[in-house]
């Protein structure tokens, strides 16, 4: 700061303070932000997490600095608001006591014999009180009509006085005295419930107002609006009870984006994910929802729908990408292809080239790719194959020129996930496995950028098969046909049984046992015409054999037929499974499909074991 304020003296001195100067300056500091840009994105890794953590503690200093201040001015404004209580209270104490004394004196002025009518049933004790109401109670005739008529009796040819006394007493009421008292009560009612802003309270403010609107009438409307607190604007009103806006969407939008947002979603595999009033489980959004917006108007263009009104039409138990904390069983290839997206991007941010940057793997897909047909889904099978002539990857290689011409000869660092083997000790004997582990990377700009380019020669028809896959999977098991049974089978994590009060030495010797669940769909068998829907079964088997193969599997599936051939005719039976080869994707597997007897057709979701392949390599099935 001091050394800003001697510029300014300099510039007033030599008088440089011109247009000139400033644009020189802004330029020179431009150069010095670049520069410094630059000098940090070329730091050691230890350097820059040094200084990193010291500017984190200076802000984490500063935010409790901050804290602290608001606390203090919480506290004083606390004490401030209790004061101002505290003097209202009094005044209010002040102010009720002044009014006891002024009704006090009205009532001294009053005639001697109305006050003394008054004062007549604090005089008596309570035993003559009781004497006299026994007297007159025996001189009354029993019977509810003649004791109602001598009291009507007394109570009107009471004299003048009698009448008022009775009348202090609450005994007697004229149809004025009443219509106050509901009149009061109900403007102390409605002055209560005006400092709340609930819609029950709004909705019986407008009802009441809409039936006060009579007084118009009678030219009473300034009267009401003064003795219950209704605005005249709220007494003016004669609206509908349930106004509905002129541009609200329709149901058919409505339900079109829900569906949209359930197919751009992925479930969370926890069952402490599932909402406890609508049992639905929660699901992750698998990219941002400004993204998933733009590809929403480019599927469904004839859709008049704004950004707002579709963030506003998330579903409760669709959360954000950024909501998920720990994300785990991401696909190998889309993961690597982002790790170096994201070194692009970093590189893009520290040269100054923000027009350079690729906002996700989906963007970076659709640049290689020409635009989608109107109302299509999907770009054109050709140019997926890059067998067209006016899209390919060299779109990418000449959005990414500039960086490259800006940071040519740089190191840049980025992680890749790859399969390394390891030597282990086991049962002291060494062994050499295989295991999947995040790497680091180094190299220049053009190696990041070339493997980037050649991953994505492929990497579309990557999308394409992902995206495919999963409506062809979501199309058939929402929706099987009649006599279909289509079943999705995996083993689960093996079941630790543990022991109420165990000792602290069995928990290294604890049992498990297999869960291998199977997720069953077909018709409903007694529905008919359009009331027919789909029925999910699940099916959960558990067994003490530890040993994951083809023969559990085929012994769990055979089990899974027996009991659904109980409830439905089957016909044909569709499975999906992963492709793990001791499983699944073998011979023995084959073997069990080709003896089963009955027409099965098995599926595999395409697994990470080559990249790139081709599409009939993605989307494999075995039919029997």
């Amino acid at each position: 700061m001091r050394i800003y304020r001697q510029r300014c003296r300099d510039k007033k001195k030599t008088g440089l303070n011109t247009q000139e100067a400033q644009i020189n300056e802004s330029k020179q500091q431009e150069h010095w932000r670049n520069a410094k840009r630059i000098q940090r994105a070329l730091w050691p890794e230890e350097k820059r997490s040094k200084v990193n953590e010291q500017r984190r503690n200076i802000r984490r200093q500063e935010r409790e600095e901050l804290l602290q201040y608001r606390r203090n001015m919480l506290q004083d404004r606390m004490q401030k608001a209790a004061n101002e209580k505290l003097q209202k209270e009094k005044e209010k104490q002040e102010k009720a006591a002044e009014n006891e004394l002024k009704e006090q004196e009205k009532h001294m002025d009053e005639d001697d014999e109305a006050e003394y009518l008054a004062s007549e049933s604090t005089r008596r004790s309570r035993t003559a009180r009781r004497q006299s109401a026994h007297r007159a109670r025996k001189a009354v005739s029993k019977s509810p009509s003649q004791f109602a008529a001598t009291v009507y009796d007394l109570l009107k040819g009471a004299s003048p006085r009698k009448q008022q006394a009775l009348k202090q007493m609450g005994v007697t009421f004229t149809p004025s005295n009443i219509d106050s008292i509901v009149v009061t009560n109900l403007a102390k009612k409605l002055k209560t419930d005006n400092k709340k802003r609930s819609k029950e309270i709004r909705a019986s403010r407008q009802l009441l107002a809409s039936t006060l609107a009579v007084l118009k009438k009678y030219k009473k409307q300034e009267y009401a609006v003064r003795r219950f607190g209704i605005s005249r604007k709220m007494m003016r009103m004669n609206r509908p009870e349930n106004y509905r806006n002129g541009k609200e969407l329709c149901t058919d939008t409505v339900k079109i984006v829900h569906k949209f947002y359930q197919e751009n979603s992925a479930e969370v595999a926890d069952k402490k994910a599932v909402s406890k009033k609508k049992l639905l489980k929660t699901r992750i959004l698998q990219r941002p929802i400004a993204t998933l917006f733009n590809e929403f108007k480019k599927t469904f263009p004839d859709i008049q729908i704004g950004k707002s009104s579709f963030f506003k039409l998330r579903p409760k138990h669709i959360k954000s990408s950024t909501t998920n904390k720990l994300r785990g069983c991401l696909c190998e290839y889309c993961t690597n292809f982002n790790l170096k997206l994201q070194a692009v991007n970093n590189l893009c941010t520290a040269y100054s080239k923000q027009a350079c940057r690729i906002h996700d793997m989906f963007t970076a897909s659709d640049m290689t790719l020409c635009p989608k047909q109107p109302g299509k889904r999907f770009h054109e099978l050709k140019c997926i194959d890059r067998r067209c002539n006016k899209c390919g990857v060299q779109a990418v290689s000449q959005h990414l020129h500039p960086l490259l011409e800006a940071a040519e000869g740089k190191v840049v660092k980025w992680s890749k996930w790859q399969r390394m083997k390891e030597t282990i000790t086991k049962a002291g004997k060494e062994k050499e496995v295989t295991k999947v582990l995040n790497v680091a990377q180094e190299g220049a700009v053009n190696v990041l950028i070339n493997e980037l380019i050649d991953e994505l020669q492929s990497f579309s028809m990557h999308l394409f098969n992902w995206a495919w896959q999963h409506d062809q999977y979501n199309m058939i098991f929402n929706n099987p046909p009649e006599g279909h049974v289509v079943m999705i089978l995996d083993f689960a994590e093996n079941y630790t049984c543990m022991q109420q009060d165990e000792v602290q030495s069995s928990h290294w010797t604890h049992d498990q046992e297999t869960i291998h669940p199977v997720v069953a769909s077909y018709q409903c068998p007694k529905c008919t015409g359009e009331s027919v829907h789909t029925i999910l079964h699940s099916l959960i088997f558990i067994s003490d054999d530890r040993k994951h193969d083809h023969n559990a599997v085929h012994q769990f599936y055979t089990e899974s037929v027996k009991f659904l051939s109980k409830s439905i005719q089957i016909s044909k039976v569709i499975r999906f499974s992963d492709g793990c080869g001791s499983q699944y994707k073998s011979k023995g597997p084959f073997q069990d499909v080709a003896n089963s007897g009955s027409e099965l057709e098995h599926h595999f979701f395409f697994s990470d074991e080559k990249f790139p392949r081709k599409q009939s390599e993605e989307q494999e099935n075995f039919t029997v």
